[in-house]
């Protein structure tokens, strides 16, 4: 008897399963540029390329992505400001 009760509820759970799916929209634009949607695929990008990396997080990837970017961008910069940069102590150089 139990089991005919729980078959009935499961087959009832799963109709009305696929009927709200039928209903649902599809995702607005909005809620695919919202910060958090972004920031969770920049989180999964980041983890795939620590593992192909063999590196040990997606943390190390992103810190040295940073510090590539500050080389670059460093070296793009007026020789005063460079100077003040490096005293302040903000340069890794």
């Amino acid at each position: 008897m139990c089991l005919k009760v729980w078959a009935l509820y499961c087959g009832a759970l799963r109709k009305l399963g696929q009927k709200l799916l039928k209903k649902a929209a599809p995702v607005p634009r909005a809620y695919q540029k919202h910060e958090l949607v972004r920031e969770h695929g920049e989180r999964q990008a980041l983890e795939w390329l620590a593992e192909k990396l063999e590196m040990k997080s997606a943390t190390s990837v992103s810190q040295q992505l940073r510090r590539l970017a500050g080389k670059s961008a460093i070296k793009k910069v007026p020789e005063d400001l460079k100077h003040f940069l490096e005293e302040a102590g903000v340069t890794n150089s």
